[in-house]
């Protein structure tokens, strides 16, 4: 148990890493940094959740200097439309995704995502892992300004390593 908690400690890293790496910054100066990390099924097993057990020394740091929910809720029990109904500011029974299998765009509309405002306000867009179900996308409504790649999450993972040591050289 403790080898796959340090695996996941490890990829959060990677991906801040890679984000800095990337040059993912507000292009105003005026603008803030928006770092949006999400796991799924991440249960609050954290050192930040007061867990007696699990020792997670980098989360933790990184969760003192952020916004930590203490109280938040899923919309839906199945991770895809629980994410875009996040995603879209709109419940599930406005998306109309219910499970893996339907594509809210053909079934709710054509909502703007927090990925595409960000990107129409000047912000560079990237993931790495699921945003949205890779078997139901649409190659006409772009969403990310860096596609996802296995050379990124590579690179991700590079970066958050180095960051991670970094992380503990300062603190």
């Amino acid at each position: 148990m403790h080898i796959v908690f340090v695996n996941t400690q490890i990829r959060m890293f990677l991906l801040i890493l890679h984000v800095l790496e990337a040059g993912v910054f507000a292009v105003d100066s005026k603008q803030f940094n928006i770092l949006y990390l999400i796991a799924d099924d991440l249960r609050p097993t954290l050192g930040c959740y007061s867990d007696p057990v699990v020792k997670s020394p980098n989360i933790d740091q990184l969760a003192s200097v952020s916004t930590v929910f203490h109280n938040a809720y899923a919309q839906q029990a199945v991770c895809g439309p629980s994410r875009v109904s996040f995603l879209t500011s709109r419940r599930p029974d406005t998306t109309k995704l219910y499970d893996f299998n339907s594509y809210w765009r053909v079934h709710a509309g054509n909502y703007t995502t927090l990925p595409q405002y960000f990107k129409s306000n000047g912000y560079t867009t990237l993931s790495v892992g699921k945003v949205f179900h890779p078997v139901h996308t649409s190659s006409s409504v772009s969403v990310l300004s860096i596609p996802s790649t296995p050379v990124l999450a590579i690179r991700c993972m590079a970066l958050v390593l180095y960051l991670g040591f970094i992380w503990r050289l300062e603190f």
